[in-house]
């Protein structure tokens, strides 16, 4: 993915953690969304979080998503400024089909 911006990454409304990044495979736009309802620090979390890929803007979005329910594990290090993902993702790409993916990334915010 090429990075376009990275719109959120950290704490917000008390206890939960947000991150987000905007960027292009392939000339398509993807969003990649991670919250942790829960927050108590850095640690890995594998429960009580989410886990968004969106495909496109506006009216022609797709996305993919985990919400605790597949197996997720999100480690945040440095003080809540890093952090990896690994997710199992599923939800519905194109027609009815639904779609099973995969996402590992690593961030580190400012």
């Amino acid at each position: 993915m090429v990075i376009t911006s990275f719109p959120a990454c950290g704490v917000t409304q008390g206890n939960t953690y947000v991150m987000q990044v905007v960027g292009t495979v392939g000339g398509t736009q993807y969003k990649l969304l991670i919250g942790i309802l829960s927050y108590k620090g850095p640690g890995t979390y594998t429960s009580q979080l989410t886990v968004d890929l969106i495909r496109g803007t506006g009216a022609s979005t797709s996305a993919l998503g985990n919400d605790g329910r597949l197996p997720v594990s999100i480690t945040i290090i440095n003080g809540g400024k890093a952090g990896t993902v690994s997710s199992d993702l599923e939800g519905i790409l194109s027609g009815f089909q639904l779609s099973k993916r995969h996402v590992s990334a690593n961030w580190t915010c400012g």
